[in-house]
């Protein structure tokens, strides 16, 4: 006859695994909350980068200048009649074709907007050559322009020399900000500003 064995974790054997759970646990919690930051960064850099190309399409599809506004308002919508104003410290934005003075396309028709820096809680600051805007134009060659009558309280102004537009975004708890440059001939790319623009470093900023 055999004798039977039991088989089993004692209740030693399983308190040391939890605890040895827990320890990995707390180690791998801040390092995913810091990725889920970057994560949200990078898709509202992007988000940002695809909407300025979309509005530069818009000037040469209209042959209009269009105006780009950053907005801290998250009941703009598209279609809307009347602009929605212009601030430094928003996370949003919108895009309208600047209307002309009589005719047809007289009155206001925003045709893009977008909230997701503000349901992403990611901080957007845009700079002309290092000054806080709020607003930017492209022309209906797809340049950056100057104009004073853009219908808000605020002007369109394009960089003076080299310098650049530039929209720096980052976000509480994520170690990598990211910047979106707009160049004055209407380049738009997404860089890492803990990089310098090189041969080496190709995904750096020019700034």
């Amino acid at each position: 006859m055999r004798k039977r064995t039991d088989s089993g974790f004692t209740i030693i054997e399983v308190m040391v695994v939890l605890a040895i759970v827990a320890i990995l646990a707390l180690l791998v919690v801040p390092s995913m909350k810091t990725w889920i930051a970057n994560s949200r960064v990078r898709t509202v850099a992007e988000s940002l980068q695809n909407d300025l190309r979309t509005t530069q399409s818009e000037a040469f599809k209209r042959s209009r200048q269009v105006l780009f506004v950053q907005t801290a308002s998250s009941t703009v919508r598209v279609g809307d009649s009347s602009l929605t104003a212009a601030s430094t410290s928003g996370s949003n934005w919108y895009a309208d074709v600047i209307p002309v003075a009589s005719g047809a396309d007289s009155s206001v028709n925003i045709f893009l907007v977008n909230t997701i820096g503000s349901q992403y809680g990611v901080t957007v600051a845009m700079k002309n050559t290092g000054t806080a805007v709020s607003a930017l134009c492209f022309n209906s060659e797809g340049r950056l322009a100057a104009n004073t009558s853009t219908g808000l309280s605020v002007a369109c102004t394009v960089p003076t020399g080299t310098s650049l537009m530039t929209f720096d975004l980052s976000l509480s708890g994520a170690d990598r900000p990211l910047r979106v440059e707009v160049q004055q001939g209407g380049r738009v790319r997404l860089c890492d500003p803990a990089k310098t623009l090189s041969s080496t470093a190709p995904d750096g900023c020019t700034s």
